[in-house]
């Protein structure tokens, strides 16, 4: 999948980017190659539009100058914390026949034996993968079949990804990305119900001594007060 997006330079830097912002645009930057970075003004509306069918990993062409385009990826985005707005773009200009590493999104599919119908939960520790590859052979995301989870002594491992032709996986074989988790028996259950209610006995019982000190022992901010009065 290939998307275009038209920019158009702006001379707008430092905190007056926010009249950018409210006219409907968001301020950009390209970079990369040893290229001088241009500061760009995007459409928001256009570029929420192929965020949304590229994601993060696609190619865009960007039209900076009318009919002369650069090929980029996406590489950062700025958003509030507090309205979740989108304050900046980082785009990375991209060669053809150079790989790259890149952090492609594991997108879980399928229907587990082990928690359909053992009533288990599913665990995924892993929700992302670094590949390397080239810009024409990065993957929008990489499926992962929880099906394969039919009982609870069973997970997915990088190793067991699909093999995608032209990628290469930047993590250990090893590292468990998805499994299932046996729920609690009804001894789990009552075993922890008595530790709680241990525990808030316990509790109490400080709470108890707290309110009760023993006979002849007051408080050293007390007999100060009293030094004094």
């Amino acid at each position: 999948m290939k998307l275009k997006l038209k920019a158009t330079k702006r001379e707008i830097l430092g905190k007056k980017v926010s009249n950018i912002r409210k006219q409907g645009a968001v301020p950009a930057v390209i970079y990369g190659h040893s290229f001088d970075s241009i500061a760009l003004t995007i459409d928001l509306k256009e570029f929420k539009t192929v965020l949304k069918e590229s994601g993060e990993t696609t190619i865009i062409d960007l039209e900076i100058e009318k009919g002369k385009t650069e090929p980029v990826l996406i590489h950062d985005i700025t958003i509030d914390p507090v309205t979740d707005d989108i304050l900046h773009i980082d785009f990375y200009r991209i060669r053809a026949g150079e790989a790259m590493t890149v952090e492609i999104p594991l997108l879980f599919e399928g229907t587990s034996v082990a928690v359909k119908d053992l009533g288990g939960t599913l665990i995924t520790t892993i929700r992302s993968v670094k590949v390397k590859a080239l810009p024409k052979d990065l993957p929008y995301e990489i499926k992962v079949d929880i099906s394969t989870l039919e009982t609870f002594d069973k997970h997915i491992a990088i190793a067991d990804l699909v093999r995608l032709e032209g990628v290469e996986y930047l993590a250990d074989e090893k590292d468990v990305i998805a499994s299932v988790i046996a729920p609690r028996t009804k001894e789990e259950m009552e075993s922890l119900s008595e530790e709680v209610a241990e525990d808030i006995g316990g509790v109490e019982g400080v709470a108890d001594k707290l309110e009760e000190p023993e006979e002849g022992k007051e408080d050293s901010a007390i007999k100060e007060e009293k030094k004094e009065n």
